[in-house]
């Protein structure tokens, strides 16, 4: 290993456990990334070069700026919060998409309030 390597590393190995400890039984999107701003985390999502649509999320830690795919598969394009997956689409604002943000959080709110899922906690 080269020491940028042992870094880049490190990095994921202190990165993945925090987007982890994030993502549970997170409900939206905004609740994930403040969750992760405390852990001195950003996100970052990224567009296409030729078509200009959504494309990816990026993490960083300030040092490092990793595709979520890099750090672990379940961090990728279409990350799952609570079992439901949040396509980053819906968040970018473009077109349509952005109204996808408003309906996956009513439907979030549906899904918790329902009494099998209350129940179950």
């Amino acid at each position: 290993f080269s020491p940028k390597k042992k870094q880049y590393e490190d990095a994921i190995a202190e990165m993945k456990p925090k987007i982890q400890a994030a993502m549970y039984r997170c409900k939206s999107w905004d609740e994930f990334l403040r969750r992760l701003a405390l852990t001195g985390i950003t996100v970052q999502f990224y567009n296409d070069r030729d078509t200009g649509k959504p494309q990816g999320i990026r993490f960083s830690n300030g040092e490092f700026t990793l595709h979520g795919s890099k750090i672990d598969l379940a961090f990728s394009y279409n990350l799952e919060l609570d079992g439901v997956k949040m396509d980053i689409r819906s968040v970018t604002g473009h077109g349509w998409y952005s109204n996808i943000f408003v309906a996956k959080n009513k439907q979030l709110h549906r899904y918790i309030s329902r009494e099998d899922v209350t129940a179950s906690k």
